[in-house]
């Protein structure tokens, strides 16, 4: 249910990380992250970590490969800059049989867990532990530093220290989770229902001015800090193209002629 890092700096404007960005309207520069990858200089936003490194990585394979290419297209910018709109889902196939094993695998994985689940009273409390450790986890994207521990003592009442953001920021996302999940009972998974979820998440932390619950308009890019668009490691779709790619996005959601899993 929690959504990459990629999709959110992509979709989003801003981010609950939006009081560590160098905003310079109408376009705003997310800086890189510091203590996630050793081999990236230091920096603030983990996110741009996330971001740079897949991109590195997608380089290195387009080089080592020269008929791969990404699925999408280069566009220019206002002033020159490069922005790469995805193609829509999902990329070409190649159901070959180290592919069909493998779906076949995790097909009777998941089967054997959802038999499981069905033994249990309350799956929820099965599920709560993994959901917590979920937005602990994923919330460092973002720079938050707040332990298992500290989420749990929290919600259990305890003391925990001084009010921290960060704390506040992983509960919000927990609530984000079970909110979402709750409102899959009523509402199909859809760019509603993730705007939905932004707006909760973004309730009462950092950047919960800047129009949470709403998809950008204006050019966001990620690289290292004080960088500019033309010097900037990924730059996702101008806020002209978002909602196509958002449109493609919801129908592949939906899309039932593949398997679940793809």
């Amino acid at each position: 249910m929690a959504p990459a890092p990629g999709l959110l700096q992509s979709i989003w404007g801003q981010s609950h990380d939006a009081t560590r960005r160098r905003r310079a309207p109408p376009v705003r520069c997310v800086p890189e992250a510091s203590a996630l990858f050793a081999i990236l200089p230091p920096c603030e936003n983990m996110a741009g970590a996330v971001f740079i490194l897949a991109n590195k990585e997608r380089r290195a394979a387009m080089a080592s490969d020269p008929g791969r290419r990404p699925h999408g297209h280069d566009v220019q910018g206002p002033g020159g800059y490069t922005a790469f709109v995805p193609a829509p889902l999902a990329p070409p196939i190649a159901w070959d049989a180290e592919l069909v094993v493998a779906l076949s695998g995790a097909d009777r994985a998941i089967g054997r867990l959802a038999s499981e689940g069905w033994r249990c009273p309350n799956p929820h409390l099965f599920i709560s532990p993994f959901l917590r450790r979920e937005a602990v986890l994923s919330s460092r994207i973002e720079g938050t530093r707040t332990t298992l521990e500290e989420l749990l003592a929290a919600e259990a009442g305890a003391a925990v220290g001084p009010a921290s953001g960060d704390l506040e920021e992983v509960v919000n996302y927990v609530e984000a989770l079970e909110y979402g999940l709750g409102r899959l009972d009523t509402l199909p998974l859809s760019l509603r229902l993730i705007r939905e979820v932004h707006e909760r998440l973004m309730r009462g932390v950092r950047g919960d001015t800047a129009t949470p619950g709403e998809f950008r308009c204006s050019q966001n890019w990620i690289g290292p800090a004080g960088c500019s668009l033309s010097e900037a490691s990924y730059v996702p779709p101008p806020a002209c193209e978002l909602m196509a790619c958002l449109d493609a996005l919801e129908r592949f959601l939906h899309d039932d002629t593949l398997p679940p899993l793809i």
